[in-house]
């Protein structure tokens, strides 16, 4: 996505997500990015820490996702803020259901749009009992 009028798009990060190349995901990401993730309790920053977090939630047999509701905020020139619910899938029939929040800027010297934080939680009625 090399046109900063072309915005981020999440349905491009899962598609990276479900072809199992870490290193695909992994170039989305500054090298400083924070990830608030749905599978961990804690925040998570830079590309070591993303890289085992994506290494291990990628190994999932089958991993796939799609996304709907996104809510795309224009922050300041060429930084955004896309908002929405994703859903993942893997194995024979696990799911999980999240809200995201991905926060990118337009980078010029990579021409790329780039995740600077990604925020991914559960939603809470699966939580619920």
């Amino acid at each position: 996505m090399s046109d900063p009028e072309a915005i981020f798009l999440p349905s491009d990060w899962l598609k990276a997500l479900c072809s199992g190349d870490v290193g695909a995901v992994m170039d989305m990401y500054s090298e400083h990015a924070v990830l608030v993730p749905t599978f961990d309790n804690e925040p998570l920053q830079g590309t070591e820490e993303l890289t085992a977090y994506f290494t291990e939630f990628m190994s999932r047999p089958n991993l796939c996702g799609e996304s709907f509701g996104e809510i795309d905020q224009n922050l300041h020139e060429n930084h955004r803020a896309i908002s929405g619910i994703y859903a993942f899938s893997w194995g024979a029939d696990e799911t999980t259901t999240a809200r995201f929040t991905f926060v990118v800027h337009f980078d010029e010297d990579s021409d790329e749009w780039v995740i600077d934080t990604q925020h991914s939680s559960a939603m809470p009625e699966t939580h619920i009992q």
